[in-house]
């Protein structure tokens, strides 16, 4: 695959991940680093998220664990929510994910990707608990 298609291979999955993406993305990164939204469009998406072996839905899982495992990722984290809710994951499936790292990352860490996807789950109305 030559280096234009998988550009434009690796928005397209971007953008159906979530439509804001990859905007935001080359806004942030324009003026200081162009080139870091090529790498994420042609070789996070076109590369990894592309391959066959997982479904998006389940990509979107192992993700949203890996970047709660990492801490720090609050930003992200928000953004693989919401599109993991585009994706039809059930806010309890994200919860359980996120949950299922306790053990091995400790609280603070699933408490901050816990906050973060609470954000996601306000701005979209889809509070998995009613109190």
């Amino acid at each position: 695959m030559t280096g234009a298609s998988r550009y434009d291979k690796g928005k397209e999955l971007l953008n159906a991940c979530n439509h804001d993406a990859w905007n935001a993305l080359k806004e942030n990164v324009a003026d200081v680093c162009p080139d870091l939204g090529r790498f994420v469009a042609e070789w996070a998406y076109a590369d990894v998220w592309a391959r066959e072996g997982l479904d998006l839905k389940t990509r979107q899982l192992v993700t949203l664990a890996c970047l709660t495992t990492l801490g720090g990722s609050e930003l992200q984290i928000q953004s693989h929510t919401t599109s993991a809710l585009s994706f039809g994951l059930e806010p309890s499936e994200i919860v359980e994910a996120i949950l299922q790292c306790l053990p091995y990352v400790g609280f603070p860490r699933v408490l901050n990707a816990t906050s973060a996807i609470r954000a996601v789950f306000e701005r979209e109305s889809r509070l998995p608990v009613d109190y």
